[in-house]
């Protein structure tokens, strides 16, 4: 089994804390593990078999190349002497988070390698990094959303275009394909939605803007546990402490390990929460996913639930929410890797 992590995003770093997570939790006597590293530039590096992944594998002695059509057929490369041998992967684990990883990318290349792998395919990758695409997908699909303006270069609206076509006084800008709050602003002033906007734009040369929702963040998590059988989790919750921070910042995730308050399992009632589940599964479906994905959400004080996005490739760590969600529901970190592993290996034949 190939497990893939690093890759070219931001949340590089992030993808090595979860992958290693993995290494340490799957059944080793079932899987041969073998990690393949992915550097910032998109070279793949083979990793150690017996060792936890880690930045020292960027660059190995190795560089990997997938045989298109091979069925998991791949070369390594030796980087000093040239010296090749052969490798042969089963399946393939991608535990990359962001762009070029869970946009499509990297299922793209498996799928040409004709290589069974883990979570959504294509379609449903690319779709769900595009938080433009993945809203008016759901909106159509009568799924509520955040309200959202998709903006490309070179427009520049003012504050009052905003509150125009959306309604409000303040809004976060976003780069329509990251992850993990990297390059978001809150802005409420001309001069903050011209930062925000630069800081964007220097991220993606497609910006979303959404109006601010006051409420609770929820977020569920679903699995494929096989083609007709999804289970939605009872929802989690984000609890920010806004003294130190004004969102729920990079920083905040993964950098401050006081700034958010994680409940595993949200204090709502079971209505809500199974109100969720649905909208969730129904989300899921919608967007075509496969195998997990994690749905987050607003909660209203009026009771209104609003979609704000779907990862399908969510934080893999073993505190990350997702993992803690299936293991509320009882189902183990190693019994959700093999679930996982088994699911992909179906869809594929």
């Amino acid at each position: 089994m190939a497990l893939l992590y690093g890759g070219i995003s931001p949340e590089h770093d992030v993808s090595i804390i979860s992958a290693r997570s993995v290494f340490a939790s799957i059944d080793d006597t079932r899987y041969d593990v073998i990690p393949i590293a992915i550097d910032r530039q998109g070279r793949w590096w083979l990793g150690e078999s017996t060792g936890a992944p880690d930045p020292s594998a960027f660059p190995s002695e190795y560089q990997v190349a997938l045989v298109p059509g091979g069925g998991g057929q791949a070369v390594a490369f030796h980087a000093a002497t040239g010296k090749a041998k052969e490798l042969h992967f089963d399946i393939a684990l991608p535990i990359l988070h962001g762009q070029g990883g869970e946009d499509g990318g990297i299922q793209g290349t498996l799928e040409t390698a004709r290589i069974p792998y883990v979570g959504s395919g294509v379609l449903a990758s690319a779709v769900c990094m595009d938080k433009q695409v993945t809203k008016a997908l759901l909106r159509d699909a009568g799924v509520p959303v955040t309200p959202f303006l998709s903006l490309s270069r070179p427009e520049t609206p003012q504050l009052s275009d905003l509150k125009r076509a959306l309604g409000g006084e303040i809004f976060f800008v976003k780069p329509a394909r990251l992850g993990s709050s990297i390059g978001i602003s809150k802005v409420a002033t001309e001069k903050e939605l011209e930062n925000a906007l630069a800081l964007a734009f220097n991220q993606d040369e497609k910006v979303i803007v959404e109006t601010m929702v006051t409420g609770r963040e929820i977020e569920c998590g679903v699995l494929q546990r096989d083609s007709d059988d999804l289970l939605a989790t009872w929802p989690s919750e984000i609890s920010l402490r806004t003294d130190t921070h004004a969102f729920y910042t990079y920083d905040a995730k993964y950098n401050d390990p006081d700034a958010v308050r994680l409940d595993v399992r949200a204090g709502i009632d079971e209505a809500c929460a199974e109100r969720v589940k649905e909208i969730s599964l129904r989300a899921f479906r919608a967007l075509g996913c496969e195998g997990m994905a994690r749905v987050d959400f607003f909660l209203k004080e009026n009771g209104e639930l609003l979609v704000n996005e779907v990862n399908t490739i969510p934080g893999f760590t073993s505190h990350s929410m997702y993992p803690k969600m299936i293991e509320s529901a009882g189902i183990s970190y190693r019994e959700l890797l093999d679930i996982l592993l088994k699911q992909a290996v179906a869809r594929f034949a």
